[in-house]
């Protein structure tokens, strides 16, 4: 092809291969995620460049911009082949790319800290919990239940 514009960048290349921050990709490959569903859709459809593009609410106002030119279609096959001819729909399919790509890997981000978070809150009480003394249930005087550290309990 000889043509002056259409340059592939990053986030271009992860929609068209379907790689990156989409959930079946890190659910498969890196095992990131605990399934390959869409965080942000209410049924349970897989999280693949194909439902980003097409029906995934979360991303409507980014999909609007790339609608007017690619009514009819919006897979990938049928994407690549109009911009491939079309200088405008080209930047806007980019434009829709950089945007979800970016939000999703700053979503994915979020999810990573907060499930590292919820394991050192676990660490640290499994932690604390170490360095307390042993407790022993004994009987005092009669009554049982009472809890007596060993060392100050007198024999």
């Amino acid at each position: 092809m000889d043509r002056r514009y259409g340059a592939i960048n990053f986030p271009l290349t992860q929609v068209l291969s379907e790689h990156g921050s989409f959930g079946k990709y890190l659910y498969q490959i890196f095992r990131k995620e605990t399934s390959a569903e869409c965080h942000y859709f209410g049924e349970r459809l897989e999280n693949i460049a194909q439902h980003t593009l097409e029906t995934c609410s979360a991303w409507a106002a980014q999909r609007a911009a790339m609608t007017s030119e690619v009514v009819d279609d919006l897979s990938l096959l049928t994407i690549v082949k109009r911009i491939i001819y079309n200088t405008e729909l080209w930047q806007k399919v980019r434009s829709v790319c950089d945007k979800t790509t970016s939000q999703k890997k700053t979503a994915e981000r979020n999810r990573e800290v907060i499930e590292i978070r919820r394991r050192r809150a676990g660490q640290r009480r499994n932690a604390y919990a170490l360095f307390q003394p042993p407790h022993q249930l004994t009987a005092k005087g009669g009554e049982f239940g009472e809890v007596h550290h060993p060392s100050t309990s007198k024999r």
